[in-house]
């Protein structure tokens, strides 16, 4: 199993003794802005995890990632719809998963203008939560109330 320490190695060695740990952290800050950003790749490293965790079943990660706004800006993110469909429609995945899957889709729809299918997926969405009440949180209940940006479909509990 590679290791954050395993890969990081490598800027210990080129920044050697003398670097500091100061250096590092800047060293490993760019990276990480690069894994974002992209810029050096025609995807960017970004997708590319993003892709990988969808193409090694790692759903709740890719979940946990299409929960940040930052994921429905990049380019990549409409082409994990048919990852987060299949999260979304399995019944045997935990309803919480099930409720981030249908949440990123319908963002998905929104952002595409595709009016028909975001009103769907706003009714899968209350239909889940009312066929189980029980497991829903604070983040879950804010998602169920509040408006579209829109405001073309209106959902309260």
């Amino acid at each position: 199993m590679l290791t954050l320490h395993d890969a990081t190695r490598s800027l210990a060695t080129e920044y050697g003794p003398a670097g500091s740990h100061l250096t590092i952290e800047k060293a490993l800050s760019g990276i990480l802005r690069e894994s974002i950003e992209g810029d050096s790749a025609p995807v960017g490293r970004l997708a590319k995890w993003a892709m990988l965790l969808a193409r090694t079943d790692q759903t709740e990660q890719l979940l946990r990632l299409a929960g940040h706004d930052l994921f429905f800006e990049q380019s990549f993110s409409a082409a994990l719809a048919p990852t987060l469909t299949s999260v979304a429609t399995d019944k045997d995945v935990a309803p919480v998963s099930r409720f981030d899957a249908m949440t990123a889709i319908a963002l998905l729809a929104h952002a595409a203008d595709e009016t028909a299918d975001h009103g769907r997926l706003v009714d899968d969405l209350v239909a889940l939560a009312a066929a189980h009440p029980a497991r829903w949180g604070a983040r879950e209940h804010l998602v169920l109330s509040t408006d579209p940006p829109d405001d073309s479909t209106r959902i309260r509990r």
